[in-house]
């Protein structure tokens, strides 16, 4: 009996929901497999023009065909044949079931044909790395095949920028826009603002809840709508007064067309006054319209802080120009990006220095206050990216702050409010270690989590972010 076999039959009876677990890892070891058989036979087809021969104007369109599977899927599916022939140790690593077919799409992805050959140590990663984290590690290649800490993928980036409007099935119109990473990031933040900000207004002096903070996405959706309508109110205002204006420049004109005594007056009348008169009308406040914003906006401007609108993480060397072997040149998702990026936008933005130790720790004096300080926590934030929880990306946004051994105000043996006792953990996670019995021990860099029963779930041991 077959491996797959194995698993239908246990499948087709009662399962316990550790086997049913195991069935799954089983069936992803499986998929591994047919995927790497299935790019290794498609690559052999392309290449002997097989789709030619049937009529196909390629190899995705006869796919598409002959599988049942949808064009964008074909696509997919073809690219990672030319990946896995031109680096058979990936599929080689697919097949044994230490990476996904989402690990070769990453590669395909961002990895040019011709680089392949060089790019052997991405199979390495990707066998400890999930496929978001081999993005990044292969965007980083390309920036170091190119050899000019990044430039041409910025220009490359820059030029490939595009927003696209279309309509849906279900009736609704959808906006799909592509920029550099930088620029996206400071995008994401303007839209996250003002979706707090109508947040807020409607629901002042109270937090979200669990619920209403899933409905992010319809959140944004609002704000991208409330962002366009204060620009166009903006628009018509400011078009409104340039027409006022216009207007009454034209009833000057008529006036001295005609000839009549006002303007005659007005002409002959002795220079300084009618400088003075110039003046008193410069002095008087000017009626401005002000933008129409949508009714639910209450909240001032004023009141609201400085809010950083973007962060990158780069290492001194290379923010002064010298290409380090190992710098760090990222956004805060990992992202790499151009030191001459970088260098760009910090001439409009304030320097946050911190030191990193040679592990990528954040290194501090100790302290023994409770409460993280603002820098604690963006040093915390800058470190970890997302939740610490073994296996868990979600944002550093939608995390809380928690400390590893607990604080207790005048013991000795309490946890210190210092970062190698912090670490990121998402509400369900913190919950999990707080209220379900979950354990989290050792330091920040390397900690054990423990099951409600005591058994070792996960180790982690951390380098670099």
């Amino acid at each position: 009996m077959g491996v797959l076999e194995a698993l239908e039959a246990i499948a087709s009876g009662p399962m316990s929901v550790s086997q049913a677990g195991a069935v799954v890892r089983g069936v992803a070891g499986v998929h591994g497999r047919a995927d790497a058989v299935h790019a290794k036979a498609l690559a052999v087809f392309a290449r002997g023009n097989g789709a030619a021969s049937d009529g196909a104007t390629d190899t995705a369109a006869w796919l598409a065909a002959n599988t049942k599977t949808s064009g964008r899927d074909a696509s997919r599916a073809v690219k990672r044949a030319k990946v896995i022939e031109a680096l058979p140790e990936l599929g080689d690593a697919l097949a044994a079931g230490e990476i996904s077919s989402a690990h070769v799409d990453a590669v395909a992805g961002i990895v040019p044909v011709p680089l392949l050959p060089k790019a052997a140590k991405l199979v390495a990663a990707a066998k400890t790395s999930t496929p978001e984290e081999l993005t990044h590690k292969a965007q980083q290649l390309v920036i170091d095949n190119d050899g000019d800490g990044g430039a041409k993928r910025a220009a490359r980036l820059k030029a490939r920028q595009a927003v696209r409007f279309f309509d849906l099935d279900s009736g609704m119109r959808a906006m799909f826009g592509e920029w550099a990473p930088e620029v996206t990031a400071g995008i994401e933040r303007a839209v996250d603002l003002v979706a707090n900000e109508l947040w807020r207004a409607e629901h002042p002096n109270r937090n979200p809840t669990r619920l209403e903070e899933t409905s992010l996405k319809y959140r944004r959706a609002e704000a991208v709508s409330e962002i366009a309508r204060r620009l166009l109110a903006g628009a018509e205002a400011q078009a409104e007064d340039e027409s006022d204006a216009a207007a009454d420049a034209g009833g000057h004109d008529d006036a001295r067309a005609d000839g009549s005594g006002a303007v005659a007056d007005d002409a002959s009348a002795p220079a300084d006054e009618a400088d003075g008169a110039v003046a008193d009308t410069a002095d008087e406040p000017v009626a401005v319209k002000a933008p129409i914003t949508s009714k639910r906006v209450t909240a001032k401007a004023a009141k609201q802080g400085p809010s950083l609108a973007l962060a990158v993480l780069i290492d001194f060397q290379t923010l002064t120009g010298v290409l380090a072997a190992n710098g760090i040149c990222e956004l805060f998702d990992g992202t790499p990006i151009s030191p001459d990026t970088v260098r760009r936008l910090a001439c409009d933005a304030a320097l946050i220095p911190m030191v990193l130790g040679s592990r990528g720790e954040v290194l501090n004096q100790g302290r023994r206050i409770y409460l993280p300080t603002v820098g604690q926590r963006y040093a915390v934030a800058v470190r970890d990216r997302h939740c610490a929880f073994p296996g868990c990306r979600r944002p550093a946004k939608w995390t809380d702050v928690h400390h590893i051994v607990a604080f207790k105000p005048g013991a000795a043996t309490g946890g210190k409010t210092d970062l190698d006792n912090l670490l990121l953990l998402c509400d369900k996670h913190h919950h999990m270690i707080h209220e379900q019995q979950w354990r989290l021990t050792g330091t920040a860099m390397d900690f054990d989590v423990y099951r409600p029963d005591g058994t070792l779930f996960d180790h982690v041991t951390r380098g670099p972010p």
